[in-house]
């Protein structure tokens, strides 16, 4: 999380820096250490744009990130990680956009990334395959289905298997009262 102290005078390096940590919570994603020490050497003016409004919009938060590419594959510490960086944040961008729908349709989905509908079904298929996506996709209709649980055939299945543990729990206990009503000792007797 960053913390900004009010009052104190930021470079454009820490600024920057800063901005990376907006849209680096805004898609909760982890950020390597090797930010925390980084230095730009570069003088340049800070594009505009409120970054916090952009989390919400996908495309320009992309945009945006994808307009500091440039200035950030200058950077001695960060430019081996760039692509890994921004690769992760597109992809945890795609996975918040997906989860809470049952349905998606990827030509929505694909007005909403601006890109088209082809790339985005390759994007998908490869979070699907790595298992960061549990969802089908119809190809011909173009639509995105979740595989969520079954909840209820789940809660059933609990249901049943803890009615079975209480079935078995009573019958043991029932033998066992059974076995002191009557007196029956069942220790091993000594041979000798």
């Amino acid at each position: 999380m960053c913390r900004i102290l009010y009052g104190a005078k930021m470079s454009s390096s820490t600024e920057k820096y800063i901005e990376i940590c907006i849209y680096e919570s805004c898609f909760s994603l982890f950020v390597p250490n090797i930010f925390i020490n980084w230095h730009w050497t570069l003088s340049n003016s800070l594009l505009v744009l409120n970054p916090i409004k952009a989390c919400h919009r996908y495309a320009s938060c992309l945009d945006y990130l994808e307009n500091l590419k440039a200035n950030l594959l200058l950077d001695i510490h960060l430019h081996d990680h760039l692509e890994t960086l921004y690769d992760q944040i597109r992809n945890k961008a795609l996975i918040q956009y997906t989860h809470p729908f049952v349905s998606v349709d990827l030509n929505m989905m694909a007005n909403a990334f601006k890109t088209d509908v082809a790339g985005l079904e390759k994007e998908l298929e490869a979070l699907i395959t790595d298992n960061q996506v549990q969802a089908r996709i119809d190809s011909h209709n173009k639509i995105l289905y979740a595989r969520h649980a079954d909840q209820r055939n789940a809660t059933f299945q609990r249901a049943l298997q803890t009615g079975n543990e209480f079935d078995r729990d009573v019958k043991s206990m029932l033998l066992r009262v059974n076995l002191i009503k009557h007196e029956i000792n069942l220790k091993q007797s000594k041979k000798s």
